[in-house]
């Protein structure tokens, strides 16, 4: 099927960022949906600092973890 715009590209604003085949919507840290063991550090940091919890630079992710709770 070729799309209306015919060159195969999804079109601006169509909807929630998704990952790429994997059909789950990408994380949103200014959301209420805390992360958890399956975020990445950067994603977990994103939403400490979206939600201004101070944390430690050098804190592991179980440590960062602690903080969302």
């Amino acid at each position: 099927m070729v799309s209306p715009q015919g060159s195969g590209s999804k079109p601006v604003g169509s909807g929630p960022t998704v990952e790429p085949d994997s059909g789950v919507a990408k994380f949103d840290p200014k959301g209420d949906v805390k992360p958890t063991d399956a975020n990445t550090v950067t994603e977990i940091k994103a939403y400490l600092d979206a939600h201004s919890i101070s944390y430690s630079s050098s804190a592991s992710k179980a440590d960062l973890l602690k903080l969302v709770q």
